[in-house]
């Protein structure tokens, strides 16, 4: 793998549109600069992140709920 990519360089390559589609984005705030698709991969990946932790959260919270209702008193 290239320096400084990640599966979502790759996934953006795949597909075309989702970098075309980081103009709307519209300027960077401290280059002024138009975004480009590698610039918003971090954002794509904390995004990414923050879906499977709540993904997994949610997944555990039925069992973690039905715990007490086993503890005899």
């Amino acid at each position: 793998m290239p320096e400084h990519t990640s599966f979502f360089s790759y996934l953006v390559a795949m597909f075309p549109a989702l970098g075309h589609n980081a103009g709307i984005f519209g300027k960077s705030f401290l280059g002024h600069q138009p975004v480009s698709a590698h610039g918003i991969e971090p954002l794509v990946a904390s995004l990414a992140v923050m879906l499977l932790i709540a993904a997994l959260a949610m997944s555990v919270q039925p069992t973690l709920v039905g715990r007490d209702k086993a503890v005899l008193p």
